[in-house]
């Protein structure tokens, strides 16, 4: 397979890290954070637009902390935008290693094979927007880092719990898989997922070790109250990072 510019290795890899949440693209004037509300209205093509619903089934049985529980605090009501937006993390926060971005399009997926357990979850052969699971209200920061050709992405959502358990689903999938191929507009592209426990304070969830066209990515979704958030890029920066990310969530919910 011939090399892509690096541009292009981040936009394939935010395609496949997609599968835990995805984010509309009703742009807030903020270079690089987007958000939207009310079943993604304004979402990019790779999204799950309105009307329509992201793929259905067991709540329970892709919660993100891989338990029936479901996460905690169930009962939490579901967190507006401008709330997220204030969760996000800033390239002030991250310092001088991080420049905020926007996320190209070029190189995207289109469609997905090789993954029976994802098939079976959308009843059929699995297209790009098979990996996309839209929640009511979400929020995304992405960052450019010169430790890595990979931007670091950080996805927050908000929706009933019942919504925010089942949004782990297609990644989930794709982990019982262990690999699959990702059709795009610069070739078939393999990615191979494998899923842990994500031991973090004052958070439930899991991590997935990804690799996508030989480039290792880290994402990990977690949930924290009403709050389904993702962190994902370079697995040494996602671990370094998610503290302060869950601390950070925690506190604006909080009132803090």
């Amino acid at each position: 397979m011939p090399s892509m510019p690096h541009r292009a290795l981040r936009a394939i890899a935010g395609a496949a890290l997609a599968a835990a949440l995805v984010v509309g693209c009703s742009d807030d004037g903020g270079e690089g954070v987007t958000g939207s509300g009310a079943g993604g209205a304004g979402a990019t093509g790779a999204g799950v637009g309105v009307g329509q619903s992201g793929p259905q089934t067991s709540a329970a049985a892709v919660s993100p902390s891989g338990s029936e529980s479901g996460g905690s605090d169930d009962g939490a009501p579901a967190v507006s935008v401008s709330a997220l937006r204030e969760m996000l993390l800033t390239s002030q926060e991250l310092g001088n290693r991080f420049v905020t971005t926007t996320s190209s399009e070029d190189g995207s997926a289109t469609a997905v094979k090789g993954c029976p357990a994802l098939d079976a979850l959308v009843g059929g052969e699995a297209t790009a927007k098979a990996l996309n699971f839209s929640l009511a209200h979400e929020a995304e920061a992405t960052f450019e880092s010169s430790y890595s050709p990979v931007e670091l992405a950080e996805r927050l959502g908000s929706d009933t719990p019942a919504r925010l358990d089942a949004a782990a689903a297609p990644i989930d999938a794709l982990a019982q898989c262990g690999k699959a191929t990702y059709v795009t507009t610069r070739g078939d592209i393999p990615v191979t997922v494998a899923k842990h426990p994500a031991n973090v304070a004052g958070a439930q969830g899991s991590s997935y070790a990804m690799t996508v066209a030989g480039q290792e990515i880290q994402l990990t979704v977690l949930r924290v109250g009403a709050v389904l958030m993702s962190l994902s890029g370079d697995p040494t920066l996602v671990d370094d990072l998610l503290p302060a990310a869950v601390a950070k969530v925690a506190k604006v919910a909080q009132g803090g």
